[in-house]
């Protein structure tokens, strides 16, 4: 749970970090427009905003893709940050998934980057520190990040994730500020299908079977479809059988989920959907586009997703059929009644963030650039934007104008967002539970998150634990070796290749081969240092 001071802090302010890289970066001094006036602007800290002199910065990411901005740089919230704090920044987007381990091959590094090296980074963020990819933080964050460090004082929990094992602080993370804000992603259905036919909203899985089925009477050709359904964690069903895709938390000891006796049951179900037609027969390769075509043209009824890029857009795409409904189901389970004991839901942080290079120029004004998103004018714009523009003070309340929710161009609201703040993905923050409040704008979103949330996820989730070097490099051939092996027998399952009870035993036995009790125990190691922080 989050701590009642992260909540409050949350809902009172809105902080973000900016997701930048910078090159250059220097003293502490000058004026500052805050689009309201130009008075100097003072962080938590002391700290005086916009910094004097000329500072510029190099800032490496992942992921930004708009149509009406070649880079962040250009953005008005980006432009907005600049000028508050005196920083120029320079943007390098990358999308390629291997750009930053060739980014660092190549030597050439950026001021600051944003990337998870928890998962990203072999050895994770000790590694990256050792290796020069990442400075040590602490004694910067002492001197010039107060806003950060005031935060995290009132927030031990939140301290002793973003820690490594010896306590090395390495980035400015992407927090997000609730528990309303952990769970975005479920099992979604046609509502007005399942008038149709008279059904309530599936909780068991024999009810989901029951609902597909008749949601293939109807006409559907893929009646559950999404390109999510098969990457890990994302499944909704392997939970209903006590057991997931990967290691969990069973009774306090991490176990692995696809060698556990529940993992066969799921398997058998899924094989039999798939065969008699009930699962989209081009689940293996389908992607968002396509998923997006068949929730709204009927030849799909049921899916998973995200509550804002999947049940949010497929309403507003058809908010001129009246019938057009999406409802959110609960995570199954096999028993009616019962607590849902797996779901998704994200730890407030799962390790995303942005660190400062070893060849960043000026570690000083970097530092400062970041701490500003955590301060509360940093955080108001990074959540909400520039006051006047893309938001307004309504009853205490930050309340989104409608050049965001309904702009006159008809650019839709997270195209919108993606320009004027960063609660909408990640970068350096403190998410705010307001922004989503309203980019949730139907109802069936908002109570679809608290349906989602309705699991026991929290007693089998991994906290974000951190393996050494020699840990990583040893985990790292045995975990690929046994998820490549995993996610074969799982299509040959769903396929009908295999006969999943005769070669059950075997497949066990071939995990069990391939290492993946050494890789449990050293994930157990881990967890005991992580408890010890």
């Amino acid at each position: 749970m989050l701590s009642k001071k992260l909540r409050c802090f949350a809902t009172m302010m809105s902080l973000v970090m900016s997701i930048s890289l910078f090159a250059g970066c220097s003293k502490e001094k000058n004026d500052v427009d805050t689009s309201k006036n130009n008075s100097e602007v003072k962080a938590d800290s002391g700290t005086i905003y916009p910094l004097e002199g000329e500072h510029k910065i190099t800032y490496w990411t992942q992921g930004f893709v708009h149509p009406d901005y070649p880079t962040q740089k250009e953005t008005p919230l980006m432009q907005e940050m600049m000028k508050r704090t005196g920083v120029d920044v320079d943007f390098i987007h990358q999308t390629s998934p291997e750009a930053f381990s060739l980014m660092v091959a190549s030597g050439d590094l950026p001021d600051v980057f944003k990337f998870d090296l928890i998962k990203g980074f072999p050895g994770g963020p000790s590694a990256a520190i050792q290796q020069g990819v990442a400075i040590e933080l602490n004694e910067y964050l002492e001197k010039y990040a107060p806003n950060l460090m005031k935060f995290y004082a009132e927030n031990p929990d939140i301290e002793k994730l973003v820690k490594t094992d010896d306590g090395s602080f390495y980035n400015f993370p992407f927090v997000r500020g609730s528990d309303y804000l952990t769970t975005f992603v479920g099992p979604m259905l046609r509502k007005d299908w399942l008038d149709k036919l008279g059904l309530a909203v599936p909780e068991t899985i024999d009810e989901w079977y029951t609902v597909l089925q008749g949601f293939k009477t109807m006409g559907a050709k893929s009646p559950l479809t999404s390109e999510i359904l098969i990457v890990k964690d994302a499944n909704p069903f392997v939970g209903a059988y006590n057991t997931s895709f990967g290691m969990h938390l069973q009774d306090g000891k991490i176990v692995y989920g696809p060698i556990q006796d529940g993992y066969k049951d799921f398997l058998k179900t899924f094989a039999k959907w798939y065969a008699e037609g009930l699962i989209d027969p081009d689940i293996a390769t389908v992607d968002k586009n396509q998923v997006d075509a068949k929730m709204t043209t009927g030849e799909s009824g049921a899916a998973v997703g995200h509550t804002g890029s999947r049940m949010g857009a497929w309403l507003s795409a058809m908010k001129d059929d009246a019938s057009y409904d999406i409802v959110a189901a609960k995570y199954p389970v096999l028993k009616k009644g019962d607590k849902p004991q797996f779901g998704q839901s994200q730890a407030p942080y799962f390790g995303m963030g942005v660190g400062i290079s070893s060849k960043c120029k000026d570690i000083e004004a970097a530092v400062k650039f970041l701490d500003y998103g955590y301060s509360e004018e940093g955080h108001m714009l990074y959540n909400f934007g520039i006051e006047g523009e893309s938001y307004e003070m309504v009853d205490g309340y930050p309340t989104y104008t409608d050049l965001i929710m309904k702009n006159p161009d008809g650019v839709p609201i997270a195209q919108m967002l993606l320009a004027y703040v960063q609660s909408s993905y990640n970068g350096p923050l403190i998410q705010d539970q307001r922004y989503m409040e309203q980019y949730s704008e139907y109802q069936q979103q908002k109570d679809a998150i608290e349906i989602w949330k309705d699991t026991d996820i929290a007693k089998h989730m991994l906290p974000p634990v951190t393996l050494n070097q020699d840990e990583s490099s040893e985990v790292a051939s045995i975990k690929s070796e046994i998820e490549a092996y995993v996610d074969e027998f799982f299509y040959k399952s769903m396929f009908g290749d295999v006969n999943i009870d005769a070669e059950w035993d075997k497949y066990v036995d071939t995990v069990n081969k391939m290492g993946v009790t050494d890789m449990i125990k050293t994930y157990e190691e881990a967890l005991v240092r992580y408890n010890n922080r």
